[in-house]
């Protein structure tokens, strides 16, 4: 089960004085491979599967098409990516966020929560509402929505479909 979460302007709490300050940007062309392999450690890590494997063109090919559309932002320390976010779903009330991640050797600093405030702060200037799933066992990312001020609405459940083959859509069953 994964929780769904939501997130207002009234719900946006401030960091601590003595929070670490980031800078959330949209990811550029390259840092495709670098966020290719965040994201595939995510994959691999959250959901306990791994889609690159399963089809790593595809894979890539996702992530630079959204890349390109603007839907990865990105916090850098030193040139390299410490945090990752993907802006998917939107209508003009709500906007969906998925894949947050912090590469292992960069948690435990904050990134995360300021990380997730900064891009939602961007958001909710544009969208009444900022949402995302959640698992409801991983522990470290419920803490950190609930810190930036997320709450829960309710639980759901995804099945994750294979796509149709060629075959199938040529058929008309796609």
């Amino acid at each position: 089960r994964e929780a769904v979460l939501a997130l207002g302007s009234r719900d946006l709490r401030a960091l601590a004085p003595a929070g670490v300050r980031v800078r959330v940007e949209p990811a550029r062309e390259s840092d495709l491979a670098e966020l290719t392999a965040n994201s595939a450690e995510q994959h691999r890590e959250d959901l306990r599967e791994d889609r690159e494997a399963a089809d790593e063109s595809a894979f890539r090919q996702r992530h630079a098409q959204d890349l390109r559309d603007g839907r990865w932002w990105v916090v850098r320390e030193r040139g390299r990516i410490v945090f990752q976010v993907h802006v998917g779903a939107a209508t003009p009330r709500a906007v969906q966020l998925g894949g947050v991640f912090v590469p292992a050797d960069s948690r435990g600093r904050g990134i995360a929560k300021t990380g997730v405030r900064a891009i939602c702060a961007k958001l909710l200037d544009r969208h009444e509402l900022v949402t995302l799933y959640c698992d409801e066992n991983n522990a470290p990312a419920l803490r950190v929505y609930e810190h930036v001020g997320f709450r829960f609405e309710f639980f759901n459940r995804s099945y994750l479909l294979e796509q149709p083959s060629a075959r199938s859509e040529q058929l008309g069953y796609g």
